[in-house]
């Protein structure tokens, strides 16, 4: 219930506040002085109409309408000129709400509990009224008030459901009646074909010579390719009769062919000979360098003699040197006695011999590594020696250089032009086989369209079965 309503800016109200009692509220005043305005002020909210913004107090620029409900909720609706409507909804207990829209929103619908009902076609208010409506049902017609009754106790559906009916009814009476029309207007235009049967027989006869025509002519063009295949493959035949007489020669080529592969047989032998050869003298040049190594190789041998000697020597010198331990030990024997003796003419004589000894032992010594070292060199030399063995057998070789590099200059000539003849001849093979795979294969054609085949398109006659194309 409304309790209280707040207008400012709203028309000709500034700003006014309306405590209503409870119960019913008389408003009395006299004309112009805002009492419809109050009403319209409840009905912007509730509905939203007037809408635009022609009922805001040009004083003010703004309207704001304030409805205190009952339990302590207020709704509260404001607009300013050129800007947007918005709502505000706060409950007494609870969040405020805050809407920027034009419609009424669902919250502020639900609060204020004043909505629009809908009885079949009438729409109406049942607890908001416009100043000079009239009184609720008794300015209506009665199907009206019979349609807000049936609603009320519930019969609304059956009126629904035979107002469905009837216009299922009527839209299938009318169905019906179209159907009546359509077929008789189809029945007036099917006696126009009453000879339809017959020209259908009509149609299939004439389909029937059509398909046996189509076959005369396939088969006609048929007979026409054949011909014209048949003038090319003669005109081929004679061709490759010509072809073949320029073969005739083929065996007397197959025997040079022959003449040529036996000759290749032995210009490869002759290359593998020249290939050696240049081996042979590649390496006789090696071992002609090698040989200009070993020029002194006599003067070698002349020292290993001098070397065997000096060997010799050394074994001597080295029996020296165990003679000479010897003699250390017995001068340390000596030495012992002397002091014991004082003999000192004895030891001088004594150590006078050593010191010649100690000579000769040092000179040996240094012979032997020279010998060493000549060793070394004697057995390198001689494992070129033993490389060099079979080096006069090159000379034969050598002897006939020349011989060989004439014959395989002659030999590189005769397969330059072995080469040639082997080009030509292999041409000449190749040509030779296509021209007689093209001879079969226009024989084999030629045969399968003799086949097919049964009457010949040159004297009209019927080709036996077996019959041959020259035969017939």
């Amino acid at each position: 219930m409304i309790a209280s309503v707040h207008i400012k800016g709203f028309q000709s109200h500034v700003d006014s506040q309306l405590n209503l009692s409870p119960g019913l509220t008389v408003l009395t005043g006299p004309t112009d002085s805002g009492k419809t305005a109050l009403i319209r002020a409840i009905r912007w909210i509730a509905f939203n109409e007037p809408a635009g913004e022609n009922f805001i107090n040009q004083a003010t620029g703004e309207a704001i309408v304030t409805i205190t409900l009952s339990d302590g909720t207020d709704i509260i609706k404001g607009r300013r000129k050129g800007g947007r409507t918005v709502y505000r909804l706060v409950p007494a207990i609870g969040i405020p709400q805050h809407f920027e829209q034009a419609d009424v929103p669902l919250e502020v619908t639900a609060a204020l509990g004043i909505t629009r009902q809908t009885f079949g076609d009438f729409e109406t208010a049942l607890n908001f009224a416009f100043q000079l409506d009239a009184p609720f049902l008794i300015s209506e017609p009665p199907s009206a008030g019979a349609k807000v009754l049936g609603k009320i106790a519930g019969t609304e559906i059956v009126d629904q459901a035979l107002k469905s009916v009837a216009k299922d009814t009527y839209g299938a009476r009318q169905d019906k009646l179209l159907a009546d029309k359509q077929i008789e207007q189809k029945t007036e235009e099917l006696k126009e074909y009453d000879g339809v049967d017959q020209l259908k027989e009509q149609v299939e006869a004439c389909e029937l010579l059509l398909e046996k025509f189509e076959q005369l002519r396939a088969r006609h063009e048929t007979l026409s390719m054949l011909e014209r295949q048949k003038e090319r493959s003669d005109e081929q035949l004679s061709k490759l009769e010509a072809e073949l007489q320029r073969y005739a020669s083929l065996p007397a080529a197959e025997q040079n062919l022959q003449d040529v592969e036996t000759g290749a047989q032995r210009l490869q032998l002759l290359s593998d000979l020249a290939q050696r050869y240049e081996r042979l003298e590649i390496s006789v040049s090696q071992y002609g360098q090698e040989l200009t190594l070993y020029v002194g190789l006599e003067q070698a041998a002349e020292q290993v003699l001098i070397l065997d000697q000096l060997l010799g020597k050394a074994a001597t010198l080295i029996e020296c040197e165990d003679r000479y331990l010897r003699i250390i030990e017995n001068i340390k024997n000596a030495t012992a006695v002397l002091t014991i003796t004082k003999d000192l003419d004895v030891a001088t004589g004594s150590l006078a011999d050593v010191e010649q000894g100690m000579q000769r032992l040092n000179d040996l010594r240094l012979l032997a590594g020279q010998h060493q070292a000549h060793t070394v060199t004697i057995a390198a030399r001689q494992k070129l020696l033993d490389a060099l063995q079979g080096i006069a057998q090159a000379d034969p070789l050598l002897a006939g250089l020349d011989e060989q590099r004439s014959k395989l200059d002659r030999l590189r000539e005769l397969q330059a032009i072995y080469r040639i003849k082997n080009n030509t001849l292999e041409d000449a093979g190749r040509k030779a086989a296509a021209a007689v795979t093209a001879v079969a294969s226009q024989e084999r054609i030629i045969q399968d369209l003799w086949a097919e085949v049964d009457i010949c398109p040159l004297c009209n006659r019927a080709i036996e079965k077996g019959e041959k194309i020259r035969g017939h």
